[in-house]
C-alpha cells in the first residue's frame, strides 16, 4: 500500500494521514505499521504485524506482503505541492514503481525519452520520484500546473 492508495480508499488526505501518524516522509510507510485515518484525532504510528486502518467508527485490518525500500536519499514535498504530486502519482501509477503502459514506466509513467533525460529507470521509489519532479519542473514549472494539465487533458 501507499499513502496515495490509502488516501483514496478512506477519503482522507495524504497530509492528514501523515500528520496523524507522525510520518515525515510521505513516500515511505513500513509493512505492519499501524496507521490512523481518523480525521478528528491524532495517533502515533507503531510497527506491528499488520496495518490497522480506522475510518470514523469502522476498523479494518489488512495484512500485506508488499515491502517498501528507501535509498539514502529521502525526498519530501510540502504544502499543496505534495497534494498535486500525490494526485498525479495516484492517477498515473497508483504508486506502483513497476507500473507500465506501453513505453511509459513507473510512478510518473515517464517515456523512455524522458527517463533518458531525467532518470527514473530503476525500481527505486525516490529515484522515480526525483525524475518525475525534474520532468514536471522542466515542462510545467510546478506540480499544481502539471495536475491542472492532467485534469484538463487526462495526461501530463
Amino acid at each position: 500500500d501507499t499513502l496515495n492508495k490509502l488516501s483514496a480508499k478512506y477519503g482522507v488526505s495524504v497530509d492528514t494521514i501523515a500528520t496523524n501518524n507522525n510520518i515525515s516522509n510521505v513516500n515511505l510507510i513500513i509493512v505492519g505499521q499501524h496507521l490512523s485515518f481518523a480525521t478528528a484525532t491524532k495517533a502515533a504510528a507503531t510497527p506491528a504485524q499488520s496495518t490497522t486502518t480506522e475510518a470514523a467508527a469502522t476498523s479494518t485490518t489488512t495484512t500485506t506482503t508488499t515491502t517498501t525500500t528507501s535509498s539514502a536519499t529521502t525526498t519530501s514535498t510540502t504544502g499543496s505541492n505534495s497534494a498535486a504530486l500525490n494526485a498525479l502519482i495516484a492517477r498515473e501509477s497508483g504508486g506502483n514503481v513497476n507500473a507500465t503502459n506501453g513505453q511509459y514506466y513507473g510512478l510518473g509513467q515517464l517515456s523512455a525519452q524522458a527517463r533518458a533525460i531525467y532518470g527514473g529507470n530503476s525500481a527505486d521509489y525516490n529515484d522515480q520520484l526525483n525524475a518525475m519532479k525534474a520532468y514536471i519542473a522542466a515542462r510545467y514549472g510546478t506540480a499544481e500546473n502539471a495536475w491542472a494539465h492532467s485534469q484538463a487533458t487526462g495526461w501530463y
